[in-house]
């Protein structure tokens, strides 16, 4: 009798393992997401998929087949597994459904519509990851006025629930392309054209290979944005070329107070990095690749006096240098090498013959804090 029951126990259990169950319901696919994003280890995840399946197997489905919505819960090895598909869903709602940060929700606006596509395993490997397809998504950052428009292109995204766990190690995603149309500033289109190979993994979001067109010039760099403690750290580098500063007051209309670029053109490389709340730091070097001119403000004539004689400047060289000064704080070095005479002419109309050199350094911060201040 003993054997009759194990058998039957063990076909019973066996039967559980290989019998899928399909659910088409959105509020409890959402559920399903939402609980085993919350899980904090493979233990708790496991805990939560049982239990899902129990619930809901004990319950009447709605007959009414929602194409765009699918999960699929299943035991694989005594383990409980589930797979998901959300189709052409809205992107505001699921944000606003998947992400409990009140903070996040207050800073970032979404419009458009996506799909994702989502694998939660339990086991010795316990892990989420999936794909998120983006088709003409808008995101905006209210903190500053920034906007990403016109993103397209798949996410790809991983969480290791528990690395104790692993048997083996964790290969990197492989990275897809992204495209955005157009980056926005306070309502100033900053660039355009912008493409990277984007990842997100572990509560790390990497954008890599990044080229994008600004200011009638390229850039190439890569940027990375890691939350996985109550501070947001980022980490983005830039290299540049033939960028035209004349085109500055395009979207930065506060820089005539300072100085109005009539000529130049420049490459170079920056690096920004920012910690949460307010930990700013900059660096890098940014250099003409030709003669130009710049008319300088009151302000920054007024601070030159004793090297200039006119507000109007015509240089050979223009260098910029971003990193800390004497306090610490980020600052700016511009260095300018005044014209020089190229011919006798010029030498008899009192332009000199050796450059002159002078170096202005001001603070970045309340420079920037300006001109995102300008309308």
């Amino acid at each position: 009798m003993k054997k009759i029951i194990f058998i039957l126990t063990l076909l019973l259990s066996t039967s559980l393992q290989t019998s899928a169950l399909e659910i088409h319901d959105y509020n409890t696919v959402i559920q399903i997401i939402q609980t085993s994003a919350s899980a904090s280890g493979t233990f708790e995840l496991d805990k939560l998929l049982r239990k899902i399946i129990e619930n809901y197997s004990a319950q009447t489905e709605d007959t009414t087949l929602n194409k765009n919505v699918t999960a699929v819960l299943w035991y694989e090895n005594w383990n409980p597994r589930a797979r998901i598909w959300l189709k052409n869903t809205d992107a505001e709602s699921l944000f606003r459904t998947l992400v409990t940060n009140q903070d996040y929700h207050d800073a970032l606006k979404f419009d458009g519509n996506v799909d994702l596509e989502l694998e939660i395993v339990t086991g010795s490997n316990p892990s989420i990851e999936g794909k998120l397809k983006m088709t003409n998504v808008s995101l905006w950052w209210e903190n500053g006025e920034f906007a990403m428009l016109g993103l397209n292109g798949d996410m790809p995204f991983r969480r290791a629930m528990d690395p104790r766990w692993n048997q083996e190690p964790i290969e990197s995603i492989k990275k897809t392309s992204i495209h955005i149309d157009t980056m926005v500033w306070h309502n100033r289109y900053v660039a355009h054209s912008f493409e990277a190979n984007a990842s997100y993994e572990n509560k790390i979001l990497r954008f890599e290979q990044i080229s994008l067109d600004f200011l009638g010039g390229k850039g190439i760099g890569s940027m990375v944005i890691d939350h996985r403690g109550n501070d947001i750290r980022m980490v983005a580098a830039v290299k540049f070329g033939n960028v035209n500063l004349m085109k500055l007051p395009e979207i930065l209309p506060g820089l005539p107070y300072f100085a109005r670029v009539t000529l130049a053109s420049v490459e170079g490389n920056v690096v920004l990095s920012y910690k949460s709340p307010n930990l700013l730091d900059l660096s890098g070097d940014i250099s003409s690749v030709s003669p130009g001119v710049i008319e300088l403000s009151p302000m920054m004539r007024e601070s030159a006096r004793e090297f200039l004689d006119s507000r109007v400047v015509q240089f050979q060289k223009l260098n910029i240098k971003l990193g800390r000064g004497n306090n610490y704080m980020p600052e700016a070095s511009i260095t300018l090498y005044r014209k020089t005479a190229q011919t006798l002419l010029d030498i008899l109309n009192g332009v000199s013959f050796n450059p002159v050199i002078f170096n202005i350094k001001f603070p970045i911060i309340p420079f920037v804090q300006e001109l995102s201040e300008a309308r």
